[in-house]
């Protein structure tokens, strides 16, 4: 897949917003949101939670999601997988190499910060277009 074309503008806004349904916003002290990987009107991503895990450590949860747009609607799939814990100062590089491996590099991932902060975490969801939300899921997969 390549990460120039056109892809699902609404699967990384979606993404957001599971994570912090699922998660609780907070408990979210930094996103990761990786450049997605799109191919025609399919794409793939990766969204990252630091958590607030008691001390200074962080627990890390991965969103990997996936979207496709089809005559039918749009399809959107969201899954999460604790990734364990970790120092919140090791975290930058952490994402960086996570960049790097990646078999189709993208680029690098923006980090935000929400520090458990529920309005902040709603100021990002206002960042994205209200009309990326606006459409009912066809379903949680697209038939091939």
């Amino acid at each position: 897949m390549a990460g120039s074309e056109a892809g699902v503008p609404e699967a990384l806004p979606r993404a957001v917003g599971a994570a912090g349904e699922r998660l609780g916003t907070a408990v979210i002290d930094r996103l990761w949101l990786f450049p997605p990987m799109a191919q025609g009107r399919r794409e793939q991503g990766l969204v990252v939670a630091s958590c607030f895990a008691g001390g200074d450590s962080r627990r890390l949860v991965t969103v990997c999601y996936s979207a496709r747009r089809t005559g039918k609607g749009l399809y959107f799939d969201a899954q999460f997988a604790d990734e364990g814990v970790a120092p919140p100062g090791r975290l930058p590089a952490m994402m960086e190499e996570v960049a790097q491996r990646s078999p189709e590099p993208t680029g690098s991932p923006r980090q935000v910060s929400v520090g458990g902060d529920a309005s902040t975490f709603e100021r990002l969801l206002r960042s994205y277009a209200p009309a990326l939300f606006e459409e009912e899921l066809a379903g949680p997969r697209a038939p091939e």
